[in-house]
């Protein structure tokens, strides 16, 4: 008994589908999200995690640590590349003399305050001739941390700034 050429036809083209999933789902690690494959997991190591380094101020560890387990907790990946956090707290300027004399580079910085952001574009653009960093960019460079600033002050010494209007700002 003869195939009829459709089903042939069918066969070849199911075929040639298929291989080119299984190709697929060994070779590119954003299809590991949607197709599970133990024999690929076990044939492949796991995909390359992107290391986003972190240097951070100590005024703001448990503030970012909350924050860091959050965003762990989601499992975030980039074309199926896991993407990991590296903290490590510094004092807000260790963390300018390490990232201006380059012993330090990493992908975000978080100092205390903004004078040492403008402090590091100042002294890079110095010794460099460019910035490192460009605060009025906002794409590239903004707060995510905003503290309000406490004055405390004998009572005279208020009432010369405030006027005896405490309610009023400076």
């Amino acid at each position: 008994m003869k195939t009829p050429r459709i089903n042939l036809l069918l066969f070849v083209i199911f075929s040639l589908v298929s291989i080119g999933v299984l190709i697929a789902s060994l070779i590119s690690p954003s299809i590991r999200e949607i197709a599970y494959a133990p024999l690929r997991e076990l044939i492949l190591p796991p995909p390359t995690p992107i290391v986003v380094e972190v240097l951070y101020s100590t005024e703001k560890v448990a503030w970012l640590n909350d924050v860091i387990g959050d965003f762990e907790s989601t499992h975030p990946k980039v074309n199926g590349h896991p993407i990991q956090i590296e903290l490590e707290k510094m004092g807000s300027w260790e963390i300018y003399n390490a990232v201006l004399d380059g012993s330090r580079k990493p992908v975000i910085i978080s100092p205390a305050s903004s004078l040492q952001i403008a402090a590091l574009q100042d002294a890079s653009t110095a010794q460099f001739g460019m910035s490192l960093v460009n605060p009025a960019d906002a794409q590239s460079c903004h707060s995510v941390v905003t503290t309000p600033l406490v004055l405390v002050s004998w009572k005279e010494r208020s009432e010369v700034l405030w006027d005896k209007q405490p309610s009023r700002s400076m």
